[in-house]
């Protein structure tokens, strides 16, 4: 397994494009129209509103967000998933804006209704002041009353869900292999993917924070806001034993 990451994999373009295909299937993709559905309900988001979809990846939740007449801006700092984002709203019919940008220093000019973060793209930062920092500038973006939805692994669920340490799968000739194992007392997760194709094979290994439901709610506290609930799903299904991931609402 990988020794501890001095690179900041998490920003490198190599990381993510090299893994699209993989992390966004074709599956996933048409998963984000329903999810987006349920995070509107999840909210009680009414009428038109402004939304900032933070790591926005290919649009899956941005372009169904936006093609039910909200004015959405997706923030990533990954080129090839913004290229892509733009051809697939390109195709709907969609009005949407896509920002190349990092979470860390991103702020929206004007105040939104809704801020994004979802799929377990917190956390990836190695000092814990730049994953605060990114709830900060959330913060900053909302207008008052405004919501935060986070969506991650948490401490607990990965727990729950006992992940298996290897996995593999393969798409369009390439074999994509992932190695994973938790570290620091439970404070990480630390693994690699290993890519192998007719052009050999490429090594990307990772890190990211492990937080708990109590953690993640001192952190949102600790970056200005006033009201935290969690849940164990995007339809508010309660954060228990059961939970399948850790989704927090919080208020500004």
């Amino acid at each position: 397994m990988p020794e501890e990451q001095t690179e900041q994999w998490s920003t490198a373009e190599e990381f993510w494009a090299e893994l699209q295909d993989v992390i966004f299937d074709e599956d996933r993709i048409r998963r984000g129209e329903h999810e987006a559905s349920e995070l509107e309900r999840l909210v009680g988001l009414e009428g038109p509103a402004r939304i900032l979809d933070m790591c926005c990846g290919p649009g899956r939740h941005a372009i169904p967000l936006a093609a039910g007449g909200h004015r959405v801006t997706g923030v990533d700092s990954t080129q090839r998933y913004l290229e892509t984002a733009r051809k697939r709203a390109a195709t709907a019919g969609v009005d949407a804006t896509f920002v190349r940008a990092d979470a860390r220093h991103y702020r929206s000019e004007a105040p939104v209704d809704l801020v994004l973060n979802l799929w377990s793209s917190f956390g990836h930062f190695a000092d814990p002041a730049d994953n605060q920092a990114v709830l900060r500038q959330a913060h900053a973006s909302l207008r008052d009353g405004g919501a935060l939805v986070l969506h991650l692994r948490s401490r607990e669920t990965y727990n729950a869900r006992q992940t298996a340490e290897r996995s593999w799968t393969e798409h369009d000739g390439t074999l994509y292999l992932e190695e994973r194992h938790v570290a620091d007392n439970w404070r990480r997760v630390r693994g690699r993917w290993i890519v192998v194709d007719s052009a050999g094979r490429r090594d990307l290994p990772y890190e990211s924070w492990l937080y708990s439901g109590e953690e993640l709610t001192t952190m949102l506290r600790a970056a200005g806001f006033q009201d935290v609930s969690l849940y164990g799903d995007f339809r508010g299904a309660p954060y228990g034993q059961y939970a399948k991931h850790l989704v927090a609402v919080a208020r500004r």
